[in-house]
């Protein structure tokens, strides 16, 4: 693959979604991925029964493959001497290691950083972990829900005031985690070609929760903005969400209210409002008529249809979003003039929608999409390609060591 990252060698021990996910990036952007598993494969393979998507093949898993594609597998036993020599060997010439499993069982396995470190010091190291290394909880189990939705304010803080916390959407975290993580990766890259040593990319499910929560922790301190609140209680009314005629749900964003008021009310059919008094002042507003205030755009909004607004907030340049569910996003033309989105053929001749993520380069375009393939599908072959004879990977496959799976 062509791209950024073309001639870069990546070793992925790592399992479920946040890490895999940002390495995913680095695969797309043209980095070779080996994705090492252990014999009964990546937990996540299974995940697709959760999500009530196919699955039972491995040629045949879009679940897994949000996070599985344009990567090479191989199964590989590190709880043994010869997996260890075995991947030391493949470290030789790769410019990045990224696992997500716990301190303790990287150094049980001989792969934590100041081993690597040590042996390969050009080497970057990225750690996917659930919290961070030094509070009470470095040592716990860290999950997207856990760890990003419910420590860090996500969860808690973004539902209607008064309800039940949102529930979290799958991987929400995690791939923002992702995201955070082949960034680091990119810089740390950087780096080492600079100074010839490697660097350790340390990211927390937890850090990317909280930073993401930034501005609405920041204001939290001093008092008068708080997290949850009512759609009907938001500071900036034109910044909320109302209902149209046909029960669909539109995001307004008008960021500057005061300087945009009279083109709003303009364009919402209450002209007739405009340089009002009572409204027009944001600070007055709140404090004598912000009720009354909101019941106006409720019911300006009520009398259109979901479709009639978004012509009308189009032609005035009002900034809105329809509140789509992921099936409206997946028939959306934004998503797919923008190539967002791709339809993909398996080897089984079942059909899926993968999405691409957002980073974009003029010299890829949009990143071609290898779909995920068996555990240790190519076990033999990255074996082979780094000089093992196929008398030792033979006896390696006997004892366990190794696998292949076609």
């Amino acid at each position: 693959m062509s791209g950024p990252l073309e001639g870069y060698k990546v070793i992925e021990f790592a399992t479920y979604v946040a890490a895999p996910s940002g390495v995913r990036i680095l695969g797309d952007w043209g980095a070779k991925i080996i994705k090492i598993e252990a014999a009964a494969g990546d937990a996540y393979r299974t995940n697709w029964n959760v999500y009530q998507t196919p699955g039972e093949s491995d040629l045949y898993n879009p679940c897994f493959d949000v996070v599985g594609v344009n990567k090479r597998f191989m199964v590989l036993d590190l709880k043994t001497d010869e997996g260890r020599e075995i991947l030391y060997k493949l470290l030789e010439d790769a410019d990045v290691f990224v696992t997500s499993a716990r301190e303790k069982a990287l150094k049980k396995l001989g792969c934590d950083w100041e081993t690597l470190h040590a042996k390969y010091p050009k080497l970057v190291y990225g750690h996917v972990r659930g919290y961070g290394e030094q509070g009470a909880m470095r040592d716990m189990p860290g999950y997207d829900y856990t760890a990003y939705h419910a420590r860090s304010g996500v969860g808690g803080s973004l539902y209607e005031k008064g309800g039940a916390p949102m529930v979290g959407g799958p991987a929400f975290g995690d791939l923002q985690t992702g995201l955070a993580l082949s960034g680091g990766i990119a810089a740390a890259l950087l780096a080492a070609e600079r100074t010839g040593i490697g660097d350790r990319v340390v990211v927390s499910l937890h850090s990317v929760g909280v930073y993401v929560m930034s501005l609405a922790h920041t204001a939290s301190q001093f008092g008068e903005y708080a997290l949850p609140t009512s759609r009907r209680s938001v500071t900036n009314p034109f910044n909320s969400t109302y209902k149209t005629k046909d029960d669909k749900w539109i995001q307004l964003c008008v960021s500057a209210p005061e300087l945009e008021f009279d083109h709003f009310m303009e364009a919402i059919g209450r002209a007739d409002l405009k340089g009002d008094p009572r409204y027009c002042k944001m600070d007055y507003m709140r404090a004598h008529h912000h009720d009354e205030f909101v019941d106006i755009i409720e019911e300006a909004l009520a009398q259109k249809t979901m479709e009639e607004w978004e012509r009308v907030f189009t032609e005035a340049d009002v900034a809105f979003g329809p509140m789509y569910e992921s099936k409206d996003v997946l028939r959306d033309p934004e998503v797919w003039d923008n190539e967002y989105a791709e339809r993909v053929t398996y080897p089984t001749g079942d059909e899926a929608i993968l999405i691409h993520p957002p980073a974009r380069f003029d010299s890829i375009g949009t990143a071609p999409l290898v779909t995920s393939r068996g555990i240790g599908a190519d076990t033999e072959a990255i074996l082979r390609e780094h000089g093992f004879s196929d008398d030792q990977i033979h006896d390696w496959e006997a004892r366990g060591i190794v696998a292949q799976h076609e």
